[in-house]
């Protein structure tokens, strides 16, 4: 899922809304309104491009953020694997 709405942020397909505006001028920009982390650097590209090392800290929560959620599947699953082998009839 969090990957999907990555490729939507780079296709430039905002997943909570967008709002498009004008600049001086007068180019249209879509700027995101729920500032997702796609839609944050989609939306700030040129930065990107030119300071790479932006991309560090939401790639590396993104990790984190996986890391986290297979550390409590893990424990999920040893916690019934558990009540499995005390209860085995249940």
């Amino acid at each position: 899922m969090l990957n999907l709405l990555g490729q939507l942020g780079v296709l430039g397909v905002f997943v909570g809304g967008m709002i498009r505006i004008e600049n001086v001028f007068e180019r249209e920009h879509a700027i995101t309104r729920s500032f997702e982390w796609a839609g944050l650097l989609t939306q700030n590209k040129s930065f990107v491009i030119s300071y790479p090392e932006i991309i560090l800290i939401p790639v590396g929560l993104f990790l984190l953020l996986l890391f986290s959620l297979y550390l409590v599947s893990r424990g999920l699953e040893r916690g019934y694997q558990r009540e499995r082998e005390e209860y085995p009839y249940v």
